[in-house]
């Protein structure tokens, strides 16, 4: 519905929006070029008129960030945008913002040119002149938009299935959105009692039955069902009607009593596939995620090289059995991998583990103690300082894990997970996450999980930032290490 008015709008708007970009550059150029004639190039005998091409030399550097730049941040910020009918004042901040961000960059490369305070100057009469002039050609698509909404151009006709709640609210958010262009012509009902009357302000048409009737009467783009998820025959039967009448047919994802996070389509072949996305993280910041990780994890194996060869020779010499430790994780949607560390415990510790298995401070399916009997001396220190996480770096340039992400689990608590603790597998298992920061063994094990949930639900890569940064300082202070 929407994305297609916006698809329609799309040439419109960046077609206008280059014309502006254009005519600002030349603008600002000419007003440049008048306000310094002596910095310019001698224009020929007898030329009085300013000649914009002979200057062309200075600002030509310009033109491609002055429109291809804007352009595509303009594109992109479209593809957020519900509708075109923006307020004024979101669209001033917008407008400003792109402005200032293509000023910042032409700004950078003024630095090479050989008359920056020319380019200095046209800097900052592009920056106003651009957000004034995008600010209003805003205005004229808006009142074209709204002028194709008035005749009925672009409004979009929705007959609702459905007097139960789920239709009743989405009924109301058409209505509190007028800028969408969505009209609710009315609702059909498996109820007779209710026909005739009104649901959420809008006619009950008529019974399910008498489809064909009101389609036949009215203007009806689409058909929303929000009926019972049970009745599946009446649902094929209504998606075929209208699939025969060419009328689109839409259900909203609270027919089947859950909220996923993205619902997205995708064809392989001649099968068309719905996707219900439980947990979605956009995949253009999920490359900007592992491109982070590769960087700062190849970055930080350089700056702790000489720990990679002090560390093995004093794990040798304190305590007999390999320096490196191999353990069998479970990574994301159950997938395992062997996951390393610097050896902290004797050798065979897991083989000891039935022995202390009374002394467990942690509730749930995972086992930790403060003082474990099968450290090492040095393992300790390790332990504490973090250091034997080191060679899990290796782990996230192989793509096992993440530097940010839920903690990977060994397979025997895995199976003693409550479903709803199985959604911490949904992503990418990480060094350190929520739990490392917030006091590890002081917390609950129900916490910890519900911390990984957070972390998933509100994932973003300034939340990756943050946990980092405060890993870093929990490392220093060695607080909540065991």
């Amino acid at each position: 519905m929407l994305i297609e008015h916006k698809q329609y709008f799309y040439p419109l708007r960046l077609t206008l929006d280059g014309a502006a970009l254009i005519i600002v550059f030349f603008l600002c150029s000419l007003i440049t070029c008048t306000l310094f004639p002596g910095a310019m190039p001698p224009l020929a005998p007898g030329n009085r008129i300013l000649h914009l091409p002979a200057y062309g030399n200075y600002f030509l550097s310009l033109l491609t960030l002055a429109v291809i730049v804007p352009l595509l941040l303009l594109y992109q910020a479209y593809l957020r945008e519900k509708t075109y009918l923006q307020k004024l004042g979101e669209r001033a901040q917008q407008a400003f913002y792109i402005s200032c961000i293509t000023g910042m960059c032409m700004l950078l490369l003024s630095i090479f040119s050989p008359q920056p305070q020319l380019q200095l100057l046209f800097i900052l009469l592009w920056i106003p002149i651009t957000s004034c002039l995008l600010i209003v050609e805003t205005l004229l698509v808006v009142a074209v938009v709204r002028q194709r909404y008035r005749r009925g151009d672009v409004v979009y006709y929705v007959l609702m299935y459905g007097t139960n709640d789920a239709g009743k609210a989405a009924a109301q958010l058409f209505d509190a959105h007028p800028e969408w262009g969505i009209q609710v012509i009315g609702f059909l009902t498996a109820d007779p009692g209710a026909v005739g009357g009104t649901c959420a302000g809008h006619p009950v048409l008529g019974k399910d039955d008498e489809f064909s009737t009101v389609v036949d009467s009215s203007i009806v783009d689409c058909v929303l069902w929000s009926g019972d998820v049970y009745d599946s025959t009446l649902f094929e039967s209504l998606a075929h009607r209208c699939n025969i009448r060419g009328i689109d047919f839409i259900y909203t994802s609270s027919m089947l009593n859950e909220k996923f996070a993205e619902i997205m389509t995708e064809q392989l072949g001649d099968q068309r596939l719905l996707i219900h996305k439980s947990v979605y993280h956009h995949p253009a910041k999920l490359f900007i995620k592992r491109f982070m990780d590769v960087v700062l994890a190849s970055l930080l194996i350089v700056i702790a090289t000489p720990l990679w060869i002090i560390v093995p020779i004093i794990i040798r010499l304190d305590s007999p059995g390999p320096a490196l430790f191999r353990q069998e994780r479970v990574g994301r949607h159950g997938r395992r991998f062997i996951m390393y560390k610097f050896r902290s415990m004797v050798q065979h510790a897991e083989q000891l583990l039935p022995q202390v298995q009374s002394l467990n401070e942690m509730d749930g399916p995972v086992f930790k103690i403060t003082d474990d009997p099968r450290f090492t001396r040095l393992g300790k220190f390790l332990r504490k300082t973090s250091i034997d996480e080191l060679p899990q770096l290796f782990n996230v340039l192989k793509g096992e894990m993440s530097l940010v992400g839920p903690r990977p689990p060994l397979y025997s608590e895995v199976l003693r997970y409550s479903p709803w603790q199985r959604k911490r597998l949904s992503v990418t298992p990480g060094i350190t996450c929520l739990w490392q920061v917030s006091g590890r063994n002081k917390i609950k094990f129900d916490e910890w999980m519900q911390l990984d949930l957070q972390y998933i639900n509100n994932w973003s890569l300034l939340l990756d930032v943050k946990i980092l940064l405060k890993t870093i300082l929990a490392v220093l202070s060695q607080k909540g290490a065991q």
